[in-house]
């Protein structure tokens, strides 16, 4: 595990993202906001939600990868089956750490952010 234990997430909604806030401090995770996040310690994974898979709804990650460069990132989205594997084919087409079906359970972040950043960090 990196020593930087921050994760920035990208979530619009308020109650979820309060949720996902609460999950990952609880599990001695830093959730750090947008506007500290350039001023932080080295972040170690980003959540980010994504309404939309298609039709321009991309934007929000292109956006993540160019202010974050190298961070991994796991999307979060309603229109990802609960299914398809977390860092499998949907990932890697849309290049990034993981996918995730939203919703989703407690367990599921925890185990995907601890698993994607080590990987990172290795």
């Amino acid at each position: 595990m990196p020593d930087a234990r921050n994760v920035l997430v990208l979530v619009t909604d308020r109650a979820t993202r309060s949720l996902f806030v609460e999950w990952l401090n609880g599990e001695g995770w830093q959730v750090v906001d947008t506007s500290s996040a350039d001023a932080a310690a080295p972040l170690s994974l980003i959540v980010l939600e994504l309404a939309f898979l298609r039709e321009g709804g991309l934007q929000p990650l292109a956006e993540a990868k160019r202010r974050y460069p190298g961070v991994p990132i796991v999307v979060v989205s309603p229109t990802v089956f609960a299914s398809v594997g977390c860092c499998g084919p949907c990932a890697a087409a849309l290049g990034v750490a993981g996918v995730l079906p939203k919703p989703i359970e407690r367990a599921a972040l925890i185990e995907a952010v601890h698993h994607l950043a080590r990987a990172a960090s290795s």
